[in-house]
């Protein structure tokens, strides 16, 4: 079970990011499997990540800070594969396609996808 989304950033470089899935709490949980940029064709693979009701995870991809848990500081980064893009997994300037996979129908999920604007400059 595959959901599209576009997100646009109006950033002039690559721009790191954090995902935050939420499970809504009702229906049963969501494993999922990968979240992929099709616009750099990178991809985050997981063993896979179980999403239970009423749990709130978070991806943190931005560089130094790389972390994957719960959103109360629980991290579990041993369920990312190893083969995952975890240090290209960016979005650029413009509009960027992200696919998430489920193996379960993930209809009671939301996803966030935030960043810090980043500009490059010469001063």
């Amino acid at each position: 079970h595959t959901r599209y989304g576009t997100v646009t950033g109006v950033q002039t470089c690559a721009l790191p990011i954090f995902i935050e899935i939420i499970h809504d709490g009702t229906g049963a949980s969501a494993d999922l499997e990968y979240i992929r940029n099709h616009t750099t064709n990178k991809t985050l693979h997981f063993n896979p990540l179980t999403i239970l009701p009423g749990e709130s995870w978070l991806i943190d991809l931005r560089p130094g800070r790389f972390f994957v848990g719960l959103t109360n500081g629980k991290g579990v980064t041993s369920n990312v594969a190893p083969y995952s893009d975890v240090a290209e997994f960016y979005l650029l300037p413009g509009a960027n396609t992200l696919a998430m996979y489920a193996s379960t129908a993930p209809t009671n999920i939301t996803v966030f996808i935030r960043w810090v604007e980043t500009y490059w400059s010469i001063d």
